[in-house]
This record gives structure tokens, C-alpha cells and sequence, in this order.
């Protein structure tokens, strides 16, 4: 990199580099080291943590060797030397990673390659041959627009410069006729000097919003249209990838307002510049009523003419990741921001397309659904982890789109007499409804999805996970996938579809289908007897805690549809049944103190669709055992079917009849010890080992949870197929209600969660607790509060021990 050696250089000593990869060096290791780590550098400390600084950190504090070294590394490096020059934009690259870094970094190269610390006594480089004046913002983005407008249009046609928010009047709605790519003269040098100021770029958008929105709206720089007029031209992909990855880290979510402008901007940019061919023809449609013209140019045929030759992926891999940047998300924002709605979630603008297609970015769906993934088995690749990335990209797009889809909000419109056509009119031009209308038919993507599903199992069973990265991150994506369709498509086959017949919605999505077009994600599920087995097997990977999580949340989700009504045959008649079992039963027993509450919301925010991509899966131990004591309690309900996989996971198969079974017994099932241990969980039969594991019981320490072991044993206890023997279990071999009720405090147990509430008793006494904590509690101890429910008239007919039960469970139950 750093050196090249031509025909007539042979023989001759080669020039070194040591500069040059030190300061590569340097940059890499910041790169790899967390953020904030070069503060010192820049000639600053961590914000409010200086009593953590190190013995070192804290001399170079007062020496200052490190901003000098900087500074002699700016103004030692001559304008000539290329090659040092890129070295140096890839050591201020690791050295602004983190928030302050980046700030400090825009402010060196906003001062043309200065002082570093304003004001100090360090020298400046202001010699003639040095790249101080080249190291600033102004320069680089000068030089890569005068590459860019010279070689597509006159510079004295384009507009005077404005401001980012105004930009988008300037393009033109109707893109111009398709030419082939115009070539520029940019040698390999140049090239290579673009990556590593694009890589700076993009650090310093992707750690600062504040440096983002500064650099995207200064009006000098033109940051944004330079890069995309970029786009098109005849340069190499290598540096088309970067410049990709430059404008996915400006259209990164959390910047406001500002940053959703962004975004509309570069999706306007993207038209008019027909970086794919936006002329394909949607719903049958056609440009005029003709041909559509085959694309000459753009990432469609760099992707098929060459690419695909040298099985290399440069420009393909960073505008996948650019289109799944574009959609933002719910979970991707901060919950400030959503409260006060401060950041609107649709980033594609109304009129994108119009008036020779239909709006939105279908075209853009096509292109990833249709051309990339659909054609990843038959291209060959140079890298194999680059076929898994690009699969991994093309479900994050898929993912996202139906993430930021807000449909949920058509059921509060019609309940709120609230619903117009402004209101639906944005979700049938987002991404969302095309994604949604292609899983819910038989389309390849539905068929690819659902055959990655069992493809998955099979790839974790050869261990898959640990050689290819990407592959794990595929199958979480499929998962996120499924458990969205399965969130959404109620309301937009019950909801949005019905509404479509009501105005003409034509020009807006084309064909109109009636409900009977579609068909439920949870019925084509049970179209293959391997598929629903697969989703649950996933749960025995607990080192993968999202995918249990996702794994578990799915079943729940299919338990309760009326569209599968043999969720236990399919999953009892599998090779996998007993190890699903076992799964299930593992993962109950996992012991965790964490906050019920606490533990739900994180995962709920941390996992599923939207979510924003981890390099480190988060434990997610107690919201799995809690949303396995959901799906026990929906399966478990009265009026729920006898048997259901709700029973399976409880007692075992049909040999024990769905039924407890005494472990003591004659080839008893081990399994049956699943229930046990979950009455276990309420109080230990062994006192001394509950004094070395849990100094109180599990209703003081974690009352939401222990509630929700209760309301499994009262659900069982007064189910018509269960309750028999139930009870007699409950009598015979645990003395249950004597142990419990004997242990269960008159008082609600102290919680030191926010936010705290007071409760006053009649003796005086005052304890302080949560909302949370006291509505777990009520349901466990006031047994004589609330209406009997319909299941106490079984329970009475079984005498006072049953009468017992039915007390202490009947505030289990919601009302």
C-alpha cells in the first residue's frame, strides 16, 4: 500500500515507509480500541472521568507529549508524499473514534490543519510543503467536487449553495434520460487518498450528530450532493464503497429533524441520479405506456458486469448497508425521542418517483429482494463471508422495512374516529406494505425465508456460528422477520386491506388484491412439518440469547393463533421434540435475581425487529424464563384447548398423558420436573439450602415472577382436564398449601426500584415499594379480595384443601 515499484525502479533501493505505517499503525490500534480512548491526543480528558485515569494518563496530562506528536505529524507531512498523506487521514481516523474525539477532530480540520490545542504555544504547520493546509475540510471536499459536478454538468448550471433543508427543491422530479457512465481521470493515488479522508468522514459522523449536522449543512462544503454526484460517474468501486459508507453514517438515526431531512435529501439525490434504474416498472406499469429501457449504468450493472465476474463486492456490500441506513426505526431511537416525537420515522419523501412511477423507493425493493438476494445462490465469491454478509444486508433491509412500518397506528386512528386518507397515504408508500405483501403470498422471499428456518438448525448443528459470523446475524434476521409478520399482519389484513377498496388507492400501489389474495405467515408455517419444530429448536442455543428469546416469543405467538390448530401434533411427531423439551425445561431453571421489569423492557429494546445490531449478545436469562412463563400461562387458561404445547412443556408427551406425574413413580418422565421446580420456585422445601442460595423467599425477592408461577399452578388447578391431577399432586406429595401459606407476609415486600410508592397500613407501619412490586403482591397474599372466578365452582367440589388453593390462586388471576 505505502509503496510501488515500477520497471524502471528495479534493481534500485526501495524508498521506506516507517512513518507512513507508524501512523497506519497508530490508527488501526485506535480503531480497535474502545471510544474516547485518543482523547489525549487531542489534548483532553474523558468528561467527568478523571478519577479513573491511569498512572500514565495522568503524567502525559502534564506533559503534553501526545497533542505535539500530532501537531509534528501535521506539519512534518509534505503535500507531495501520497502516500504518508493517507497514513495520516487513517491515524486522525482512529484517533476521533468517540463522541468527544470526533468533535475535536472536526474542529482540527475545520482550522485547515492547525493548532491542535487552540492557543497553545505548539507550532502550526504553515510551511508552503506541508499538508497542514491540506488537512481540512475545505480542501478535501474541494477537490471531490471538482471531480464530481465538472464531469456530469456545467458547475454554472447548478444552483447558488443552500442550506441542506432546502436542497431537495433543486432536484428535479423527473430524472434525466440514461447515459453511460461519464469516466474521470483519478489516479490509483488519488483514489486511495479519497478512501482514507471518506473513512475520517465517516468516523466522525457515525460518533458526533452535533459534527454530522455541521458538516451536512454547511453550505461550502456540500458535503451531501458531492457524494452522491459521485455516485454515477466511472470511478473505481473500491472508492464507490466509500463513499457509500460516508453517506450511511450521515444517515444514521438520532439526529432530529435535521437528520430525517438528510435522509429525504440523499433518497431525492439517489432519483435523479439513477444510481439503480428507478424506471422499472411496478404493479405492471410501464414509462408511458411502453418498454422500459434497460439500465446502462448504476450498481445494477457494476453488480452483474463486475462484480460478478471478479466474485468481489466492493460497491454492492456498502449500498445495501446505505439502503438499510435510510430506514429508521423505533428501536434505533432513543425513548426521549419518541416521547416527545421529536424524530419522525418516515425518511422517504411523498412524491419520490412521481410522476413516471409509482411513489416510494419500489424500485430500491426490487433491487434488494429481487436482484441481490434472490441471485446470491448463483453468483461465486472470492470471499465466502461476503455471500453471508451480503444475505445478512438484505434481510436487514427487509427487517427494517417492516420495523419502521407504523401500522399499529391504524387501529388507534379507527378507534379515534381519527382515520383520513394524509394519514394512510404514508404507509402505502413506505417500504413496509411492498415487504409485507410479498411474505404474506407465495413469493420467493416467503419461500426463502421459511427455508432458511430449517436451514438455521441444520447450520448450528455443524457449528456454523463460530466460522461465519454473518450467518449467525442471518438467522437472528429471519427470526426478527417472522416474530414482525406474525405482530402486524392482523391489522393489515383485518385493517389496512378492507381500507384500500374505500378510495382509489391505484395510483399508489398499483394492483389492489381483496383479503382471500393473502395468506397468513402462521398458516404457510404449517405448509411444511419441519418449519414450526425448527423455530423452537432454536432454544436450545442459550448462548444465543436473542435468538431463544425471538425463538420462544414466535411460539408463543403461533400457540395463540386460530389459524394453527396443530402446533402439539407438529412439534410432539418431531425427531427434535425431546430436545425442545429439555430446552425449554434448561432454560426455567436458570436462576436470576434480575428486575421482572426491568429485564422485559431491555430485551424488549435490545431484541426483534428495528433493533439496533450488537457486536456482543446482552444475557437475556430472566425475560426468557419470564416469556416462558407467559406462553404457560396463555396455554394454561380455562378456556384454552386440552391438550396444547402448553401442557407438553409442563408434563411431557402422550405417554403421561399431559398430565403430572410423580417423579418417585416408575418410569416417570424427567421432563414432569419442569412443573416441579416451578412450584419450587414460590418456596424451598429445604430451608437450610434456601438460607445459603436465597436468604428470602422468591415473593419477596421477585414478586412478578413468583406470581406468575403462582397463576400457572391456579390455571392447572382449575382447568376441567388438569385439575384432578393436579391437586392431587399438590396434596399428596408437596403439602403445598400448608408450605405456602405459612410463608406468604401479611405485608408487601420493600422495593428499592424507582418509581418508589408508600404504603401506610392500619398499624402504622409504612413500607416503602413499587407499583409493580405491590400488584404482584396483592394478586399472591390478599386471597379474600375479587370475585371468585368461573373455575372456583371444580375446586369447591374437591373439599377444604382445594378450597385452599382456590383462595390463594384467585388473586393470580388479572381483573
Amino acid at each position: 500500500m505505502f509503496r510501488s515499484v515500477s520497471s524502471e525502479d528495479e534493481g534500485q533501493p526501495v524508498p521506506r515507509n516507517d512513518i507512513a505505517m507508524l501512523y497506519s499503525l497508530i490508527g488501526i490500534l485506535y480503531t480497535s480500541l474502545p471510544p474516547e480512548r485518543a482523547l489525549q491526543f487531542w489534548g483532553a480528558t474523558p468528561l467527568g472521568e478523571t478519577h479513573g485515569l491511569s498512572y500514565m494518563e495522568i503524567t502525559e496530562m502534564s506533559v503534553g507529549k501526545l497533542p505535539s506528536f500530532l501537531q509534528w505529524a501535521v506539519w512534518s507531512t509534505q503535500v507531495r508524499d501520497v502516500n504518508t498523506t493517507m497514513a495520516l487521514y487513517d491515524m486522525l481516523s482512529g484517533l476521533a473514534k468517540g463522541q468527544q474525539c470526533s468533535e475535536l477532530a472536526y474542529n482540527f480540520l475545520a482550522r485547515g490543519g492547525g493548532e491542535v490545542i487552540p492557543g497553545s504555544s505548539l507550532p502550526s504547520s504553515s510551511g508552503s510543503y506541508n499538508a497542514g493546509s491540506s488537512i481540512s475540510w475545505s480542501t478535501i471536499f474541494a477537490l471531490l467536487e471538482s471531480w464530481a459536478f465538472p464531469a456530469s454538468s456545467p458547475r454554472t448550471n447548478s444552483p447558488p449553495s443552500q442550506s441542506l433543508v432546502s436542497f431537495g427543491s433543486f432536484v428535479a422530479s423527473q430524472p434525466p434520460a440514461q447515459q453511460p457512465p461519464q469516466h474521470i481521470a483519478i489516479g490509483p493515488k488519488d483514489v486511495l487518498l479519497a478512501q482514507s479522508f471518506l473513512r475520517l468522514l465517516s468516523t466522525v459522523a457515525t460518533c458526533s450528530v452535533a459534527v454530522r449536522l455541521a458538516i451536512s449543512s454547511n453550505t461550502q462544503f456540500r458535503a451531501i450532493p458531492t457524494l452522491v454526484s459521485l455516485v454515477p460517474l466511472g470511478i473505481p468501486l473500491e472508492l464507490k464503497g466509500a463513499i457509500f459508507d460516508a453517506l450511511t453514517a450521515f444517515c444514521e438515526p438520532g439526529a432530529g429533524v435535521a437528520g430525517v431531512d438528510v435522509c429525504k435529501t440523499v433518497w431525492t439525490l439517489m432519483e435523479r441520479v439513477e444510481v439503480i434504474n428507478v424506471r422499472a416498472p411496478v404493479s405492471g406499469r410501464m414509462i408511458g405506456g411502453g418498454a422500459v429501457l434497460p439500465p446502462v449504468k448504476g450498481v445494477e450493472v457494476e453488480l452483474d458486469e463486475v462484480e460478478a465476474v471478479y466474485k468481489l463486492y466492493p460497491a454492492t456490500i456498502p449500498f445495501l448497508n446505505l439502503l438499510s441506513a435510510l430506514l429508521h426505526t423505533p428501536k434505533r431511537l432513543t425513548p426521549r425521542s419518541l416521547l416527545a416525537d421529536a424524530e419522525p420515522l418516515n425518511t422517504i419523501p411523498e412524491s419520490l418517483g412521481q410522476p413516471y412511477r409509482l411513489p416510494g423507493i419500489g424500485p430500491y425493493v426490487g433491487f434488494v429482494v429481487d436482484n441481490v438476494f434472490a441471485g446470491l445462490p448463483r453468483r461465486e465469491y472470492a470471499r465466502h463471508s461476503e455471500r453471508w454478509r451480503m444475505n445478512d444486508l438484505c434481510l436487514k433491509f427487509v427487517e427494517r422495512a417492516l420495523a419502521g412500518w407504523e401500522i399499529e397506528g391504524l387501529v388507534r386512528w379507527s378507534e379515534d374516529g381519527s382515520l383520513r386518507r394524509e394519514t394512510v397515504v404514508p404507509l402505502l408508500i413506505h417500504p413496509g406494505y411492498e415487504v409485507l405483501s410479498r411474505l404474506l403470498t407465495n413469493s420467493p422471499l416467503q419461500s426463502t425465508i421459511l427455508s432458511y428456518i430449517v436451514d438455521g438448525i441444520e447450520g448450528f448443528e455443524r457449528g456454523l456460528p463460530s466460522e461465519e459470523p454473518y450467518f449467525l446475524l442471518t438467522i437472528i434476521r429471519v427470526l426478527r422477520i417472522i416474530h414482525r409478520v406474525l405482530e402486524i399482519q392482523d391489522v393489515f389484513l383485518d385493517v389496512l386491506v378492507p381500507l384500500l377498496s374505500e378510495f382509489d388507492s391505484a395510483p399508489l400501489v398499483g394492483s389492489v388484491h381483496p383479503r382471500s389474495f393473502y395468506t397468513r405467515f402462521d398458516q404457510a408455517l404449517t405448509y411444511g412439518t419441519k418449519y414450526i419444530p425448527a423455530i423452537a429448536a432454536y432454544v436450545v442455543y442459550p448462548a444465543y440469547p436473542e435468538l431463544v428469546v425471538l425463538a420462544v416469543k414466535i411460539v408463543s405467538q403461533i400457540s395463540s393463533s386460530t389459524a394453527v390448530t396443530s402446533l402439539l401434533t407438529v412439534i410432539e411427531r418431531s425427531p427434535d421434540s425431546e430436545r425442545i423439551l429439555s430446552g425449554f425445561r434448561q432454560l426455567l431453571d436458570v436462576e436470576s435475581l434480575d428486575d421482572i421489569d426491568a429485564a422485559e423492557s431491555a430485551a424488549e429494546q435490545m431484541t426483534g425487529a428495528g433493533a439496533a445490531d450488537r457486536e456482543t449478545q446482552e444475557p437475556f436469562d430472566q425475560a426468557i424464563r419470564v416469556a416462558i412463563l407467559d406462553l404457560l400461562i396463555c396455554n394454561t387458561e380455562r378456556r384454552a384447548t386440552y391438550p396444547n404445547i402448553g401442557h407438553f412443556l409442563l408434563f411431557g408427551g402422550a405417554e403421561s398423558e399431559y398430565q403430572i406425574q410423580d417423579p418417585h413413580a416408575i418410569n416417570a418422565r424427567r421432563t414432569s420436573e419442569a412443573c416441579q421446580e416451578l412450584k419450587a420456585k414460590g418456596k424451598d422445601r429445604d430451608r437450610q439450602r434456601r438460607a445459603t442460595i436465597h436468604t428470602e423467599p422468591l415473593f419477596n425477592v421477585l414478586p412478578a415472577l413468583s406470581e406468575r408461577c403462582y397463576r400457572v399452578i391456579h390455571q392447572l388447578c382449575v382447568h376441567p382436564r388438569t385439575s384432578d391431577a393436579t391437586m392431587r399432586y399438590l396434596r399428596t406429595r408437596e403439602n403445598f398449601f400448608a408450605r405456602h401459606l405459612a410463608v406468604i407476609p401479611s405485608k408487601v415486600p420493600e422495593a428499592l426500584q424507582e418509581p418508589f410508592i408508600e404504603v401506610m397500613y392500619h398499624d402504622g407501619s409504612r413500607i416503602l415499594t413499587n407499583v409493580a412490586t405491590l400488584r404482584a403482591f396483592s394478586r399472591l397474599a390478599l386471597s379474600n379480595i375479587g370475585p371468585r372466578g368461573a373455575g372456583s365452582t371444580r375446586l369447591d367440589e374437591q373439599g377444604s384443601s382445594q378450597g385452599c388453593a382456590r383462595d390463594l390462586a384467585d388473586p393470580v388471576r388479572d381483573g
